[in-house]
């Protein structure tokens, strides 16, 4: 097991259990906060996994300069991101039609807020996994020299 294979599956159990509990106590229409809590942690996760991805496919991942992996990390941040807010809108358009208007969506201020903190857990964890990970070793097992 690499190094950053703890760390991924830390945050996926993180992300995975919070949502969950969200879902069945209603932190998300309750705490209208929480959702900002989420995509911080969810852009720390796709981080994460960006980072892992990105070390074990590319031998010289580590010697790019630090500020172009950062950008590298945030953009596929942001697309997973995009990704999740087509779903988003999708599944509010659904709910709209078949319940009627739900009064506490609010679409494009919603998608900026998600944006900027998916955007913020990834400049924050990749900021934290790249430059701790430079003296380590992310790349898969069979990838290292014995």
């Amino acid at each position: 097991m690499s190094r950053g294979t703890p760390t991924l599956v830390i945050l996926t159990f993180l992300v995975l259990t919070m949502n969950h509990l969200a879902s069945v106590f209603g932190w998300y229409t309750e705490l209208p906060w929480f959702d900002m809590v989420m995509h911080a942690l969810g852009g720390a996760w796709i981080a994460a996994i960006a980072i892992v991805v990105g070390a074990r496919r590319f031998p010289n991942f580590f010697g790019v300069p630090f500020p172009k992996n950062l950008l590298r990390v945030v953009i596929a941040v942001l697309a997973a991101g995009a990704l999740w807010e087509v779903y988003e809108l999708g599944f509010a358009a659904w709910a709209t039609a078949a319940h009627g208007d739900l009064g506490f969506y609010q679409p494009w201020t919603d998608t900026a807020s998600d944006f900027f903190f998916d955007a913020a857990g990834a400049a924050f964890a990749g900021t934290l996994l790249l430059n701790f990970s430079r003296g380590g070793d992310l790349r898969a097992p069979r990838d290292r020299a014995l």
